[in-house]
């Protein structure tokens, strides 16, 4: 099944956004970003702490792979993913091909998908 598709937010390269909307992150299905090298991935942490998101990776020519793990995420904590190597997070096939796919080992993380607009 295909990770559900997030509505990316565009963002000009030199400015700023009045505000993110965050949204809950699928933690059945995960969630993915287009795999163009300018879209990235804002999490929030919500209750507790640990939460824990993973950036899956693809094999390269070289098939090396190294899926991304992000660990503890506390509540109100932000962090960002950013799969600035498309070579190796971008699906090569099935129903998410050409996009960046993010998994979640729970829904209490909060994300927001940001795109530069150049």
């Amino acid at each position: 099944m295909a990770a559900t598709a997030l509505v990316v937010t565009t963002m000009p390269l030199f400015g700023q956004i009045a505000a993110l909307t965050f949204t809950t992150v699928d933690d059945v299905n995960g969630n993915s970003i287009p795999g163009d090298g300018k879209t990235f991935l804002v999490l929030r942490g919500l209750v507790g702490g640990g939460h824990i998101a993973t950036m899956t990776s693809v094999a390269d020519e070289n098939g090396r792979t190294g899926d991304i793990v992000t660990a503890a995420i506390a509540e109100d904590e932000i962090m960002i993913l950013y799969p600035s190597r498309g070579d190796i997070f971008k699906q090569k096939s099935g129903d998410d091909k050409g996009k960046v796919v993010f998994t979640y080992d729970g829904a209490n993380i909060q994300q927001v998908a940001v795109q530069y607009k150049l």
